[in-house]
């Protein structure tokens, strides 16, 4: 049966969360979705209480697969989903009571996404509550790709609704060899066919941090794996597509793929020649627009350096790692 809303929950390990998640969402004030929740192989007693779940509630479809990745969970998702609409929450997430009510009401047959904003708390900060909503409407792509990459709204899938027609008209799917950030290819992807969007002021998701998430690998870590390698490359995608749309966006991801090849490139493990070779030649090419950022000054000296000499860069930038 064809339902409003599908909501796709990935969950990966997640006993201690998961029921929390679901719970935010079934006890929200809109009531037209099916939950497609998708257990990517979990050894932890996920995938019972994903069954225990589905029992509880006849609205939640589970999945069972082996583990494949965030990605293939997401998509095995989208091909069952039944609903016009199509919406996204990390297992170990909550949501306001009111946020999937209030991002349904944004759209319409000119309405292609709607966004709000979001919360990064800790689990013991959580204090969850229905919001009264506001409505800031982009009229256009240009419009809408701001407000993703600096009206802080992001390119995060989970606090978006897209159109269902929009995604399978143009096989809009998650990159299945891409094990990081896989929400900035499919923003890219999906943006390129939005031509209208709706943006809450208010922030109706919570987004839990944890020990061990990406954000807080990278932030944190000094050294990280070469999941990673997809951080800079995505920017690359998105400065592809800016390209059509807004020559200051352009320049402002352009300078973050600068940015974020020299960070990955000094926290890597053990990056492949394959690897330094690319970094090093968009580096070289692109390295002026840092200039233009509160971010550049460190990253151009930087740029400059791996310019010359990759060795010299190493030996000043991979201090005490061996290259």
């Amino acid at each position: 049966m064809a339902v409003t809303l599908s909501i796709i929950i990935p969950a990966y390990n997640v006993v201690s969360y998961l029921e929390d998640c679901i719970e935010s969402v079934m006890s929200g004030t809109f009531q037209d979705f099916e939950i497609l929740l998708i257990d990517d192989g979990s050894v932890d007693g996920t995938g019972s209480l994903s069954d225990g779940l589905a029992e509880k509630y006849p609205a939640i479809k589970v999945f069972h697969t082996e583990n494949s990745g965030l990605s293939n969970a997401r998509n095995l998702g989208l091909d069952h989903a039944s609903g016009r609409y199509i919406g996204f929450v990390d297992a170990d997430d909550i949501v306001a009571p009111n946020m999937f009510e209030a991002l349904v009401n944004c759209m319409g047959p000119d309405i292609d996404m709607a966004a709000c904003r979001y919360q990064r708390c800790k689990r013991e900060e959580l204090n969850v509550a229905e919001v009264s909503v506001t409505l800031q409407t982009a009229a256009n792509q240009t419009e809408t790709a701001q407000k993703i990459l600096t009206g802080g709204y992001g390119p995060n899938v989970w606090n978006k609704l897209y159109r269902a027609d929009i995604l399978n008209q143009n096989s809009i799917r998650f990159r299945k060899d891409c094990c990081a950030m896989e929400d900035m290819y499919f923003s890219m992807d999906y943006l390129l066919h939005c031509t209208k969007a709706v943006f809450l002021d208010e922030q109706l998701y919570y987004y839990i941090m944890t020990d061990g998430s990406i954000t807080s690998t990278f932030r944190d870590n000094r050294m990280i794996g070469d999941a990673y390698m997809n951080l800079p490359r995505s920017w690359r995608f998105c400065t592809e597509v800016m390209q059509s749309l807004s020559d200051e966006l352009e320049t402002q991801a352009r300078s973050r793929t600068v940015m974020f090849y020299q960070t990955v490139l000094r926290k890597l493990e053990k990056p492949d020649s394959d690897y330094i070779e690319e970094a090093v030649t968009y580096v070289k090419r692109n390295k002026s627009v840092l200039l233009r950022y509160r971010w550049g000054f460190k990253y151009y000296i930087s740029g400059l350096v791996l310019s010359i000499s990759y060795p010299l860069w190493a030996k000043i930038f991979r201090r005490g790692i061996k290259v």
